[in-house]
């Protein structure tokens, strides 16, 4: 009986879980970049962002980007400018918490 709830329930469920993964949102590193992402891209969307500046590579990873789907990035040849692609986690970047240590 058991069994049989579960299978039930799993297909009621399962239309809901559907990841769109076949969307890729193309954007250009900028001020304004969140509010283009908020604005064009959803979630689970393939995000590429052009022209990511070296020192900004990690933390726009750490707003934007999926940690359990694959990360890749590639230096530009001839700027210090990267390219990031990975999956979106969500339309609009994840808080960041502010640690001050009292040493």
């Amino acid at each position: 009986m058991k069994k049989l709830l579960l299978i039930t329930l799993l297909f009621l469920i399962t239309p809901y879980a559907k990841a769109n993964m076949d969307n890729i949102c193309f954007i250009f590193y900028r001020i304004n970049m969140s509010v283009q992402i908020e604005k064009n891209c959803e979630r689970n969307n393939i995000l590429q962002i052009y022209d990511v500046p070296k020192d900004r590579l990690i933390t726009t990873i750490s707003l934007y980007c999926r940690q359990d789907r694959e990360i890749n990035y590639l230096l530009h040849t001839s700027r210090p400018v990267y390219r990031l692609s990975c999956v979106l986690y969500d339309n609009k970047p994840r808080k960041r918490i502010d640690i001050i240590n009292d040493v």
